[in-house]
């Protein structure tokens, strides 16, 4: 069976925190390690630990991709999967 199709970024966060607030406080991480500290369209990977959080945030960029490829390769693929 093909493999499921990627769209152009793809994003995993693996983040475990002790409390609600611990996790806010991480997510808030996240986001200005995305938003605020890049400076272009790149892979990241971030390991990131402390006394009440951490997490694991990878994230891998196909600039091969498009909006329109990932459809026609996403149909393909359903097409596939409706086979078996």
């Amino acid at each position: 069976m093909a493999e499921q199709p990627k769209r152009r970024i793809a994003l995993k966060l693996d983040l475990q925190a002790d409390s609600w607030d611990e996790l806010e406080m991480a997510m808030r991480q996240v986001d200005h390690r995305l938003f605020g500290e890049m400076d272009e369209e790149g892979p990241v990977s971030v390991v990131s630990g402390g006394v009440g959080s951490g997490h694991i945030l990878t994230v891998t960029v196909n600039r091969d991709q498009t909006a329109a490829g990932y459809q026609r390769d996403l149909a393909a693929y359903m097409a596939e999967v409706r086979r078996v």
